[in-house]
């Protein structure tokens, strides 16, 4: 999987934000904030990656348990899904 497109973000006040704008066969629009760790697993889909290697690089990065990371992955996703950004 990986993002289908680079998608504009911004920093402001240690947050990034990504940029949605619709295309041609989607409709969704807005923004994503995202924390430190989300920014990291963004910065992973920009190239053909699964979550299991995302996992052991966030596990290499940060600190925390495998778990919580699974979730801040799995969350992630489903909101890059919703919004129609990832190839899979």
């Amino acid at each position: 999987m990986r993002l289908k497109f680079e998608y504009p973000m911004v920093e402001m006040d240690g947050e990034a934000i990504i940029v949605f704008t619709p295309d041609d066969n989607k409709s969704f629009r807005g923004m994503l904030r995202l924390n430190p760790t989300a920014k990291f697993i963004y910065e992973c889909l920009r190239y053909e990656t699964s979550e299991e290697l995302i996992l052991q690089s966030l596990m290499e990065r940060f600190e925390g348990s495998e778990s919580e990371m699974r979730q801040d992955i799995s969350m992630l996703l489903e909101k890059l899904r919703t919004a129609g950004a990832l190839e899979e």
